[in-house]
């Protein structure tokens, strides 16, 4: 094959046609599957067609199953999918490839793991369909054959809902004695139904996304060899360099590692960046032995307790005095010469832990790999500022969030791999600052918008089997409307999802009718991981009426009302304007108190947060004096519930609102002691923590450019610019972002005490700016050099 080439196929609307008359070209082939195999029955399958060219011909093919497939023409990996989504909204991939005249086969890999698929993997059942401008290449005509592959069984992790660890046994897997069948129909090509009944199954819809990064690695560096169990401790004797030479010479230059026979020994390779990939490993002889490869993020300093994952994990650098704690696959080998193993699904972490035991033979390890995998995002940014220590938070912040990107955005690649919205919202902005690429985040906004099928609210994770709700979620799911609407340029997309949104608020003004405020929302009321609060609920916000989740919701209304006035719908506008103020003048009878100058989170005035002051701040609810006030106590109170890693998001946007440049640099502090402690990727939540990478914590990367350089769009489409700097006690920042028709880049020198600011500014065409500095404003030219060198006060303080 050559010339192979991913295809881009626009979606055919109205959805609503689904499944009532064709829409694309692949429904004029058949979903397979393997006959007689029950519904819900765990399947490894293959399917091929060999067929011959007369002549050399370009064909176009389109490809999908369920759960996920491997394609490969002629030995060759053509293709893996389909993208994370669910059954109404099933994704087929396309492409276009030159096939020389002569004898080919396309052979597809097919698995389906029923009830102990990864919590993020929805599915109808098991099934296969291919279709191609050449009719008998399509899945339903004669020449497709199935079989199944033997040999795989299932480890499960407790803590996690990935998917189970796969035991793969060469013995059968590799046997070539399973016989071929003729694959069943399952549902047959698509033919229009005059009556408009809608046919159950798939509701195909070509994939948006290009294809996953795919990148072979052979990297590592040995850490420690530990004869006997994997599970002890870990030994300086383990670490001696004599004991590492010959697994190094394995890794660098594919010399073999001989084990012999009656062995146990166990190999720890430090990754040194965190990676997601597919484990590759050769093995030859060996029979009967056992390999198993197990992924981390970190090794703890406590010893696991039986199932119980540990937690406490001290420098990540370090691995002597520690215990292994990780999850993966294991190979059973049967003795035969150069055998190949592959992880069906990808794993994520910094270190490897290979395990292996022989029994009465030797086994050779002839290599150790893998397949790098991830969305293929670069960053495009620059940031330079005189500061090396918040300079290195950007690799940090970069790796965390292009881990957490794959066919969606992730919370956290080894935990969860599940898309929730207020983590979603937060990488979203960050991609805006650093890469112009609009897919994913038009993928993840379609699919909360899909997922509002089952309560009429936004799901709180999508996809994702079981179904889970948050409502303050849903709320947030307004908000990265909003964002894209504004940092992206795609009016027509936009106004298609306004549907959604005005549907999804309607369920609001439902729960509120005839009471003065939201209370015991359905669902999770998820805010922020205070120690100090139940389960992540803000103060009464499981069952009472609580402020932050009322501020949070006014928030919401207020940006839709901003979406609506720009796409042509003014009186929703009002109406959402409205119900905004009405809300916002119950919370502050009945939460502002005039003693502590600020807002309570509970009605009894028991509870204090960040999070109350924030999102009042934010959403513009109090007046002239309750804001000073509200703002002075954020900035100085030391017994309010402090904001996370997550929501300190939001504080850093208030900070950014207030000009309080000074508070914003010294509350990235905490990222700025990241590298010390060995970590490659943002954590989840201050330590102990669950999960080293979680790109939620990723979010300085965006206040670096919004905040920190002050870049910020002022109208829809990014059509206008605002620059204002919060330098903080920096004296020099270089930053340039992407932008719809360009990009832009500013360079920025501080003196006299913050009050001197010298600036260069290129801004793209067509597209109008201005700098603020202190209480003055400077318009800039689109297209060309801006150089100002300009002097102001610079509060750094409310004032």
């Amino acid at each position: 094959m050559k010339n192979m080439k991913r295809l881009s196929v626009p979606v055919v609307y109205p959805r609503a046609s689904a499944n009532i008359v064709p829409r694309y070209a692949i429904e004029s082939a058949a979903w397979v599957g393997l006959p007689n195999c029950p519904i819900g029955q765990t399947a490894f399958l293959e399917f091929r067609n060999r067929f011959v060219l007369k002549q050399e011909q370009t064909i176009e093919f389109h490809v999908s199953a369920d759960h996920r497939y491997e394609l490969f023409c002629e030995g060759q990996f053509v293709s893996m999918g389909p993208d994370r989504g669910d059954e109404e909204h099933w994704s087929f991939a396309s492409y276009r490839m030159t096939l020389a005249a002569g004898e080919h086969e396309f052979l597809a890999k097919v698995w389906w793991l029923g009830q102990d698929a990864p919590f993020a993997q929805r599915s109808y059942r098991c099934g296969f369909i291919f279709a191609a401008d050449i009719e008998t290449l399509n899945t339903g005509a004669p020449t497709w054959q199935v079989r199944q592959i033997q040999g795989i069984s299932f480890e499960n992790f407790k803590y996690q809902v990935t998917g189970p660890g796969l035991i793969t046994d060469a013995k059968e897997y590799f046997s070539q004695t399973q016989p071929w069948h003729t694959p069943e129909i399952l549902i047959a090509p698509m033919i229009a139904c005059r009556g408009g009944t809608v046919r159950s199954g798939w509701k195909l819809e070509p994939s948006g996304l290009p294809d996953m990064l795919r990148k072979h690695c052979s990297l590592g560096k040995v850490r420690a060899v530990v004869d006997g169990p994997a599970t002890q401790q870990i030994t300086k004797q383990d670490c001696h360099p004599s004991q590492l030479e010959d697994w190094q010479k394995l890794l660098e230059t594919q010399q073999p590692v001989i084990i012999p026979p009656h062995t146990q020994v166990s190999v720890i390779i430090d990754l040194q960046n965190y990676y997601c990939g597919y484990s590759q490993l050769k093995l030859s002889g060996g029979k009967t032995s056992k390999v198993t490869w197990h992924w981390a993020e970190s090794l703890y300093l406590d010893a696991p307790q039986g199932s119980k994952e540990p937690c406490h994990k001290g420098n990540r650098d370090e691995v002597v005095e520690k215990y292994y704690f990780g999850c993966g696959d294991s190979f059973l080998n049967d003795g035969q010469p150069d055998r190949n193993y592959q992880s069906h699904w990808w794993r994520a972490g910094r270190y490897w832990q290979l395990s292996i035991t022989t029994q009465d033979n030797a086994v050779q390890i002839e290599s150790i790999n893998m397949i790098e995998t991830r969305y293929p995002l670069e960053d495009h940014s620059q940031w330079i500022s005189d500061d090396p220590q918040l300079d290195a938070v950007v690799p940090i912040a970069v790796r965390g969030l292009q881990m957490c990107c794959h066919e969606t955005f992730m919370d956290c690649p080894f935990y969860e791999q599940l898309m929730y919205v207020g983590d979603t919202r937060v990488q979203m902005l960050i991609w805006y600052v650093i890469n112009d690429d609009d897919h994913l985040a038009r993928r993840a906004i379609e699919l909360f918008d899909f997922s509002r099928w089952k309560t009429g609210y936004v799901a709180e994770r999508y996809p994702s089997e079981p179904f889970q709700l948050s409502t303050t979620f849903s709320m947030i799911w307004v908000l990265m409307l909003h964002d894209y609407a504004w940092w992206r340029d795609d009016s027509s997309w936009i106004r298609r999802q306004l549907v959604g949104l005005r549907s999804l608020l309607e369920q609001f003004f439902m729960h509120i009718e005839g009471k003065e405020l939201l209370n015991a929302l359905p669902g999770w009321s998820f805010m922020d991981w205070v120690p100090q609060w139940d389960y992540g609920n803000a103060p009464d916000g499981k069952d009472g009426i609580s402020s932050v989740n009322n501020l949070l919701f006014i928030y919401a209304l207020k940006q839709a009302a901003k979406l609506e006035n720009q796409f042509g719908e003014p009186l929703l506008a009002q109406r959402y304007n409205a119900m905004a103020q009405r809300l916002a003048k119950c919370v502050i009878e009945q939460f502002w108190d005039d003693k502590e100058g600020c807002l309570a989170d509970d009605l009894s005035h028991e509870h204090y947060s960040e999070h109350a002051q924030c999102l009042s701040l934010l959403s513009d609810v109090l007046d002239e004096q309750q804001t000073q006030s509200s703002l002075k106590c954020l900035l100085d109170s030391q017994d309010m519930a402090k904001a996370t890693i997550y929501f300190s998001f939001y504080l850093l946007e208030v900070f950014n609102k207030f000009n309080c440049g000074h508070a914003l640099c010294e509350k990235l502090d905490f990222w700025k002691h990241l590298p010390s402690q060995g970590l490659k990727t943002p954590l989840e939540r201050p330590e102990p923590a669950r999960s080293d990478c979680h790109a939620w914590g990723s979010h300085p990367l965006y206040h670096f450019h919004a905040s920190l350089a002050g870049i910020r769009p002022t109208s829809y489409g990014f059509g206008s610019v605002e620059i204002a700097p919060l330098p903080g006690s920096l004296k020099k920042i270089d930053s340039e972002i992407p932008h719809p028709r360009g990009k832009i880049s500013v360079s920025l020198c501080f003196s006299q005490e913050g009050k001197r600011c010298q600036a260069k500014i290129q801004l793209p065409n067509d597209t109008p700016g201005i700098f603020v500095w202190g209480d003055k404003q400077y318009e800039l030219t689109p297209g060309r050099l801006n150089e100002l060198d300009v002097r102001s006060y610079l509060p750094t303080q409310p004032t």
